[in-house]
């Protein structure tokens, strides 16, 4: 048995972050929308006055379910459960056309705003292979509390301003898989774990 240990919301992790890991289940696009979709946010950000730190091209994601944060390594049994969901879903779910045609701030820590691409309020499709991958988890016995409040989007950047909302060019691109994520958190950088084809 590992020394790994689930956080509880509200445990402070700040003293150890570098020993800090997330797993979770996303949307990634592919390399030439995510290089256009990160060169547009720059290009935003600068329209808009933000200053802050842009994200590179390869980080950019949806994320559809938080799987936990860790401390000392990912848990097995969450990795395992994770892995099987995926495979479910993906097997009974199709290709899904995102489509983002707004930029806004949400609220961040102080000087750490995520300035991010959002699209209508209520994306059917999305919201409908998120709450299979809840389903499938909650069935698997996980943990759900971090996905109560699913508000489909793309973060940009880390911007130091807030801003309110603003209408852009649509920004279009197909999902075709499942990707499960392991976070290094403060590191920025990602681990494929694991695709699976969207075949339904």
């Amino acid at each position: 048995m590992t020394n790994e240990q689930l956080l509880l919301p509200g445990m402070d992790f700040r003293e150890t972050a570098s020993s800090i890991d997330n797993l979770f289940i996303g949307f990634f696009p592919d390399g030439l929308h995510a290089k256009r979709t990160a060169d547009l946010g720059v290009e935003l950000g600068k329209l808009q006055g933000l200053h802050g730190k842009f994200r590179r091209a390869d980080l950019l994601h949806i994320t559809l379910c938080k799987i936990g944060t860790y401390r000392n390594g990912l848990r097995e049994d969450h990795l395992n459960a994770a892995k099987q969901v995926c495979g479910n879903v993906a097997a009974v779910s199709c290709p899904i056309e995102i489509h983002f045609d707004r930029v806004m701030t949400f609220q961040g820590g102080e000087g750490r705003h995520p300035f991010v691409l959002c699209g209508h309020d209520h994306d059917p499709e999305l919201h409908a292979i998120h709450d299979l991958l809840l389903r499938g988890l909650v069935k698997l016995g996980l943990p759900i509390g971090a996905n109560s409040n699913f508000n489909p989007h793309l973060t940009l950047a880390y911007a130091k301003e807030r801003m309110h909302e603003v209408p852009v060019k649509p920004i279009r691109w197909t999902a075709g898989e499942l990707c499960l994520v392991h976070s290094l958190v403060g590191k920025s950088q990602y681990r494929i774990l694991g695709r699976w084809p969207l075949f339904g």
